[in-house]
């Protein structure tokens, strides 16, 4: 490759730097427009990162397990037929089964619905 390049002259390695420059540049760019179409499709996030906290639900459908296409409601749906743990709805939906990023949201999703359940009034 030296050879190729002049013999290990320095404009040779010059020429070598910049054409690489250039092309990272132009990987860069082009990432950049393409992230720019994705905004302007209106691109939904559906916010199930294990990271974020929960927030009670409000209407609508939130994907916890983005692997197996898993909502927030059939999670709830589980605990209200007895599910407890993560073990059950592993069992049952297959939770946390594939990447595991989805395991810390649905064992929130589960404290938070027993805990508001533990105060229902049966009137």
């Amino acid at each position: 490759m030296i050879a190729a390049l002049g013999g290990g002259e320095s404009g040779g390695w010059h020429e070598l730097l910049s054409s690489l420059l250039k092309t990272i540049t132009y990987v860069i760019e082009s990432m950049m427009l393409d992230t720019a179409k994705l905004t302007d499709m209106n691109v939904v996030d559906n916010h199930s990162h294990y990271h974020l906290r929960y927030h009670p639900h409000q209407g609508q459908d939130m994907y916890v397990c983005i692997c197996r296409q898993i909502t927030d409601n059939q999670i709830r749906d589980l605990c209200r037929g007895g599910a407890s743990n993560l073990t059950d709805l592993r069992a049952k939906l297959g939770v946390a089964s594939e990447c595991g990023k989805c395991g810390k949201l649905a064992q929130t999703i589960v404290k938070e619905f027993h805990k508001t359940g533990s105060y229902t009034n049966a009137a």
